[in-house]
Order: C-alpha cells, then sequence, then structure tokens
C-alpha cells in the first residue's frame, strides 16, 4: 500500500506557444522544421521520489470524418501505436529519471516546411522511417497519449488537434495552422 501511495504523478501540457513551439533547423535550401512539444511535469514531492524510465506512448491516432453528413471519429489505418522521443535526447523514447517538481520536453508534432512543397505535419514517433511516411493530411485529429514509467501511476490523455489546408510559414506562425484541444 505504502509502495502505491508514493508513486510519483505525471502531468501533461500543450500550448501553442513557445518554450513549446521550437524551430529546430533551417536549411540553405529554404527548408526548416519546427516542432511542437509536450510538457511533462513530474509533481510529486521529494518523499515520492524522481519517475523512472519515464516515457510517452502514442497509443491511438483517429481523424474525424466529416463527410456525407457523417461526423465520427475512425482509427488511422496507417498508424501502429509507438513511443513519442524526449526532445533533445536523440531518438531515444526513454527519459531514466525525472525528478520531483522537474520537467522535461517530449516532442510531439514536427512540422517540415519546404519552399519548394507545402508544409508537412507529422507525429514525432520513435521510428522516423516511420514516422516520414505517417504525413497528417489536413483534417481534425484526435490522440490517445499514455504517459508512465517503472514507477509512477499512467496517466492517460486525449489530444484533439486541426492541421489546415496551407501550413504554416514558421513556428511564430503555428497558432494559425494549428488549433489544440486536451480533451
Amino acid at each position: 500500500i505504502t509502495s502505491c501511495w508514493r508513486r510519483p504523478t505525471l502531468d501533461i501540457k500543450l500550448k501553442n506557444r513557445r518554450p513549446f513551439t521550437l524551430e529546430a533547423s533551417r536549411y540553405p535550401n529554404g527548408r526548416s522544421e519546427s516542432f511542437i512539444r509536450l510538457k511533462i511535469t513530474n509533481k510529486s514531492s521529494p518523499i515520492r521520489g524522481e519517475a523512472i524510465d519515464t516515457h510517452v506512448y502514442v497509443a491511438r491516432l483517429q481523424k474525424k470524418m466529416e463527410n456525407s453528413g457523417c461526423n465520427h471519429w475512425i482509427d488511422d489505418a496507417r498508424f501502429a501505436p509507438m513511443n513519442l522521443c524526449w526532445a533533445n535526447l536523440e531518438n531515444n523514447p526513454t527519459l531514466f529519471t525525472l525528478h520531483p517538481k522537474a520537467e522535461r520536453y517530449c516532442d510531439f508534432l514536427r512540422i517540415t516546411n519546404d519552399p519548394e512543397m507545402r508544409a508537412t505535419v507529422r507525429l514525432a514517433l520513435q521510428s522516423t522511417k516511420y514516422a516520414d511516411d505517417l504525413i497528417l493530411c489536413s483534417g481534425k485529429y484526435r490522440v490517445e497519449l499514455h504517459i508512465g514509467g517503472k514507477n509512477t501511476k499512467r496517466t492517460i490523455r486525449r489530444i484533439e488537434f486541426t492541421v489546415f489546408e496551407h501550413g504554416p510559414a514558421d513556428v511564430d506562425h503555428l497558432s494559425a495552422a494549428l488549433q489544440f484541444n486536451e480533451i
């Protein structure tokens, strides 16, 4: 009973402004990449301790179908459940230690802007090859996230977001191109 009471508690936040948004790189050909990040916080007191082997798992991706009078969510058949990667940890899906009251960012969406093509939006998944094939076209999406660790209680959050037809020009214009709603 004591070990259940002393488990760290994790929280997740998502906002469509800095520092949750970040332009990661700009290339000579004009192409740029930006990220939208989730902030994961260990809300526990020092008594409960650090969260160990923390990960953010995308369990489900759904798209809202709004054609022909239908207005329901369907699972994206292209999607396979997978972890997101922690910011600045080079494709590592596991954060080994998250101290009490500490926060870290996890990459959620990757926006690639190419001047010769329209902007593309992808989930920032552990497998970049798989994520490169999973471009999110315009529409409304719902993602189910599971946040947990070896010694934490699992937190489940659903986030809805809209990808518009014409993607953002740069990270400062993301608020006009993506809308988020935590449910």
